[in-house]
């Protein structure tokens, strides 16, 4: 949710933020490593995150995904299904198939999500096949069945491309 439609180095911010809100500051040597915050989601859910610079509605996914992890709505066992694991963050006021594949890919470790809707994705995509327009996703889902079983290297190289392309495109000239 941190990380939603913002760049990542603000979606660090945020984190380092949330953990400041929640009264609970971490050692630096105990965050290196991990890929999730160490946060007991009821602290959160009765956290003040007014202070974190977010959109209210993206605070209120927040706290939403915070109780449903408190409550059992939401569970991050990784024997789980990744359907059931997917349906049931979907479940949750503010979440969507971005945040929920995401989770997957990166926190899950399936190897096979490919989130079409995920803008830079899409434009990397459209970069790297020369198409003259950002594929739609309807369009960029069928095509990426052909990565299967491995669609989450795929997204990740075409992100490490995207990144590529970029910073080259921000280089002034000589």
């Amino acid at each position: 949710v941190l990380g939603q439609q913002v760049a990542v180095r603000r979606g660090i911010r945020l984190a380092g933020q949330l953990v400041e809100a929640v009264g609970r500051v971490a050692p630096a040597w105990a965050l290196e490593g991990l890929t999730h915050l160490p946060l007991d989601p009821g602290d959160v859910a009765e956290a003040d995150l007014s202070s974190l610079g977010m959109p209210a509605a993206r605070r209120r996914a927040l706290t939403s995904g915070a109780v449903a992890v408190a409550d059992g709505s939401v569970s991050f066992d990784t024997h789980a299904g990744r359907e059931a694991t997917r349906e049931s963050l979907l479940a949750v006021p503010g979440i969507g198939p971005w945040t929920a594949e995401v989770y997957l890919m990166f926190c899950g470790g399936h190897p096979d999500i490919f989130p079409v809707g995920d803008v830079a994705l899409r434009s990397a995509v459209a970069h790297a096949l020369d198409l003259e327009v950002r594929p739609e996703a309807k369009w960029l889902a069928e095509r990426a069945t052909l990565w299967s079983p491995w669609r989450s290297v795929a997204a990740r190289l075409f992100w490490g491309y995207y990144a590529n392309i970029m910073r080259r495109a921000m280089v002034p000239l000589p």
